[in-house]
């Protein structure tokens, strides 16, 4: 995960979505002005599950309770 963060930091991948279905969790990677990703933003079973909408493909939405509800 580390090695592909900055990797597609230094390459300028606008969002970087991290899903790891044993964790229940996503996380949201996206690049700032300066080239950077941002502090990273959570969804998790523990808290937000809420839809998550992408900034870089326009009308792509990801609802974590859905994808994660077979797991249980």
């Amino acid at each position: 995960m580390n090695e592909k963060f900055n990797v597609y930091e230094k390459h300028g991948v606008r969002e970087y979505w991290v899903i790891d279905p044993s964790a229940w969790s996503l996380w949201m990677y996206r690049l700032s002005s300066s080239g950077h990703y941002d502090e990273g933003e959570l969804r998790d079973r523990l808290g937000v599950l809420s839809p998550v909408e992408s900034r870089v493909l326009v009308g792509f939405t990801l609802d974590p309770e859905r994808l994660f509800a077979d797991l249980d």
